[in-house]
């Protein structure tokens, strides 16, 4: 309540600074008038993180070590002021926390009281707010007595400072003077101030108790009897008179002395007071009308303040409550009208000082509102009925808030006003959530979303929904139709919008996971080039069709691949989507097309040039897999083979770096083609590779190495069995530890009807999972193929043995390996 040099800040901590401002001088002028600005417009990061910096200075001087961790202490306090009751717990530890450690390594600081002070007034400032929102609470005797307990706190800590105060003055009195140290006279100053503040935390308490109880009157006389002594040291007109003087004036009013009161108002304006105490005290006077029940001469009050610069908080909040008092007026004469035009003044109001004075000051104001709206009729109000929820909800009352939020929001639709009845009804459904109650708040939100269908947020919020639903399948506590249900509404009520493609997204990777190929693709398909999530649709589309490729009906004319197909092709030609991504679709369709049983290599080469053109010269990855499907698809066509074996020789024309970057283009498609495409594949790989001839020994030694593993898989992927068996020997020689390689190696050795060969698979895999971790993908691999490699030999005994005892053992892996091993059993038995 508090405003010094036209700063707006928070009573308590406010009322500090000043009284230390005239103390402490050492934080120098700038970094004092720098600090206040950053909190003034509420800049707290920036203003702790100076501080901070400057404290971090191990050379930073004493004086100003103590005077930067004063407005440290200050910054925290009043960012805590300022933010949600929830957040702010932390906020007010963060403060303590600085105190103390200063306290515990500065011991000896020659300014140590200054923080001291702060830390109490810190104390104090917490005590005041939680005293002040404790009045509208549901139940405010238990919150009033929380406030009362955090008020005494400070009274003593206030007191503590004071008694020690008393006994250094006289001691400080005998020293001689030290740069740096509070001098004597310093240190009355701060104890002035110190009594002030105490008689301070004195009203403060005696608000906590029920007006008139003999409780409130005798911590509001305490509070008075506490001014005496520092009113008796301080010279008129001194700073911290005139913060007396005013501290007089609530306390008298507060007792009901509004004679008194008016006295020492009429006193203080007679003294000519500076403008901030000027327009502290017009606020007082209104106070002091309003207390007599002259609402009109309070407003007669108020007019007197320059409206030609902004108030100070504490005006215009007296000058809600005298809107307020005129509002109670006319709804106690039941004029209607008038009660009408005062509700909306002093919501407009409210409005105001949120807006000009800050969060702090907007709580404030609000936490009238709400008292006066419990005795005016306002919970027929929808506004009025807001603002208690938020209220509400910022001091962590969340079932009241909830109830009050749904109050305001059924009605608000009967008034129709379907733009707040949202909004309130949204704001619920976040509480829940916030609360951890996922299935209300899901609930909540898919009402809300269907019943207001055409509201510009409905999307979002049904969106909201389902992913609030797969946390719950996560949980077991929804299950998965539910939330594939919660998809397709979202897709059929709203398909045009742009939250639906994420909810396009979920539900296909859903049915990805289920294997259903097609239906996956299908959904990725429906995502237009201009949404956000087009890449990752069109990435995961094609890694659908490629898997839908590898099912035996792919070649089936029944096949839904040819319409997975024309959707590629009408991507790769698209102006509307990215040319990175027109590409990354033609090589997909080119693949596809390649695949088919007829027709597919004329597509794959107009899919190609529609995304990269005529010429395929590029370096790039892209590039590079587009020249190998490019080859492939010329070399398909009867009348383009010319083209092909130019194309094939300019390739051979290319560094030995960029033919080893074809030779891995084409290992890459041959992965994902049918048996079919990945032997022309591995046909054109080894017609690369010959191509290199002695250039190869120009490679690193890696890449000389890595060529050899394509070459030896193109032999095996063209039926040139015994040319890879070969290489595979020499690559397992030289990298015995190589797992990938020796996999490869008994892989082709199983696939063999040879009897030798079989035999030597069975000891390729037998040495795989010798080398491989327990439990791993690997090993569970080898496992299985080793009993493979049994039963094949015509140990089929030997084989289930094997499984059997896995079985009893460690299980059989996954689902997928369960399914793999059981299917061998069955054949064994």
């Amino acid at each position: 309540m508090w405003r010094f040099s036209g700063w707006r800040y928070l009573g308590a901590i406010v009322g500090l600074w000043l009284t230390i401002a005239a103390v402490a001088r050492a934080a120098g002028d700038s970094d004092s008038a720098f600090l206040a600005g950053l909190r003034q417009r509420q800049l707290f990061s920036l203003a702790e993180a100076f501080c901070r910096e400057r404290l971090a200075d191990a050379d930073l001087p004493p004086a100003s070590r103590a005077d930067l961790t004063v407005e440290l202490i200050r910054t925290q306090s009043e960012r805590a002021a300022h933010a949600p009751a929830a957040e702010r717990a932390d906020m007010w530890q963060q403060a303590d926390t600085t105190a103390a450690d200063f306290q515990r390594l500065h011991r000896d600081n020659p300014r140590g009281e200054l923080v001291q002070v702060q830390a109490a007034l810190s104390a104090l400032a917490r005590g005041e707010l939680a005293r002040q929102e404790a009045e509208v609470a549901p139940n405010p005797t238990a919150a009033l007595e929380q406030a009362r307990d955090a008020l005494r706190e400070a009274a003593s800590r206030l007191e503590q400072l004071d008694r020690q105060l008393s006994d250094e003055i006289p001691r400080r009195n005998r020293l001689r003077p030290e740069p740096g140290r509070l001098s004597t006279d310093e240190l009355i100053a701060l104890q002035n101030s110190v009594q002030l503040q105490r008689a301070r935390a004195l009203r403060n308490q005696g608000l906590s108790y029920p007006a008139s109880s003999t409780d409130r009157i005798a911590s509001l006389t305490a509070a008075l009897d506490q001014l005496v002594e520092p009113q008796r040291r301080v010279a008129p007109a001194d700073p911290l008179d005139w913060q007396i003087r005013l501290e007089q004036i609530e306390s008298q009013r507060l007792l009901g002395n509004i004679r008194d009161a008016a006295t020492v108002l009429n006193k203080l304006m007679a003294d000519k007071p500076p403008a901030d105490v000027e327009q502290r005290a017009i606020a007082e006077t209104a106070r002091v009308y309003l207390a007599a029940r002259q609402p009109d001469r309070a407003f007669e009050a108020l007019g007197k303040v320059d409206r030609q610069r902004t108030a100070a908080a504490d005006v215009d909040l007296a000058l809600l409550e005298a809107h307020l008092a005129k509002w109670t007026a006319a709804n106690s004469a039941n004029d209607e009208k008038s009660a009408d035009e005062w509700r909306k003044k002093s919501l407009a109001l409210v409005d105001y000082v949120q807006q000009t004075h800050g969060a702090y000051w907007g709580r404030r104001a609000e936490l009238l509102l709400i008292q006066v709206a419990g005795h005016t009729g306002g919970d027929g109000d929808v506004e009025v009925l807001r603002r208690t929820a938020d209220n509400l909800y910022l001091k962590g009352q969340m079932d009241e808030a909830l109830a009050a939020y749904d109050q305001a929001s059924g009605l608000a639709r009967q008034q129709g006003d379907e733009a707040a009845a949202f909004d309130l009804a949204y704001k619920a459904a976040m509480l829940q959530q916030q609360r951890q109650n996922l299935a209300d708040s899901r609930e909540r939100l898919q009402r809300l979303s269907t019943d207001m269908a055409q509201h510009s947020a409905a999307a979002k919020a049904h969106l909201l929904a389902a992913w609030m639903a797969a946390q719950l399948v996560r949980a077991r506590q929804l299950e998965l139709n539910e939330y594939l249900a919660d998809l397709e509404t979202q897709r059929r009520l709203w398909p045009a919008d742009a939250t639906t493609d994420q909810a396009r997204l979920w539900q296909a990777a859903v049915l990805e996971q289920q294997q259903a190929w097609h239906a996956a693709a299908s959904i990725y398909e429906e995502v237009p080039p201009q949404s956000a999530q087009f890449a990752d649709a069109l990435t995961a589309a094609a890694r659908n069709v490629r898997r839908l490729l590898a099912e035996p009906a792919a070649s089936d004319s029944q096949s839904p691949i040819a319409g997975h197909l024309s959707y590629l092709e009408t991507i790769a030609g698209s102006d509307a989507a990215s040319v990175e991504l027109r590409r990354q679709a033609a090589l997909t369709a080119a693949e596809v097309a390649l695949q088919l049983p007829t027709g597919g290599y004329a597509r794959a080469e107009r899919a190609l040039t529609m995304a990269f053109g005529d010429k395929l010269d590029g370096v790039d990855e892209q590039t590079v897999a587009a020249r190998s499907l490019m080859l492939l698809a010329l070399a398909g066509q009867p009348a383009r083979r010319s083209a092909a074996q130019a194309l094939l020789d300019e390739l051979r024309g290319s560094s030995p770096a960029q033919l080893l970057a074809v030779v891995q283009g084409l290992a890459q498609t041959a992965d994902a083609a049918n048996d079919r495409l990945a032997g022309e594949l591995a046909e054109m790989q080894l017609q690369v590779i010959d191509s290199l001839g002695e250039s190869r020994r120009s490679l690193s030694a890696a890449d000389q190495d890595r060529l050899l593993h394509l070459q030896a898989a193109a032999f095996a992927r063209a039926g040139r069995t015994v040319d890879a068996i070969k290489l595979y020997e020499q690559l397992v020689e030289a990298h015995p530890d190589d797992g990938e390689v020796r996999e490869r190696f008994a892989a082709l050795l199983l696939d063999s009807a040879d009897a030798k060969l079989l035999e030597r698979a069975l000891e390729q895999w037998r040495i795989v999972a010798a080398r491989s971790r327990p439990d791993t993908d690997r090993w569970w691999s080898a496992k299985y193929h080793v009993a493979l490699a049994q039963f094949k030999t015509g140990d089929k005994s030997g084989a289930a043995k094997l499984i059997r005892y896995l079985q009893a053992t460690k299980g059989l892996g996954d689902a997928a390996s369960a399914a793999r091993f059981a299917n061998l059993l069955k054949r064994c038995e």
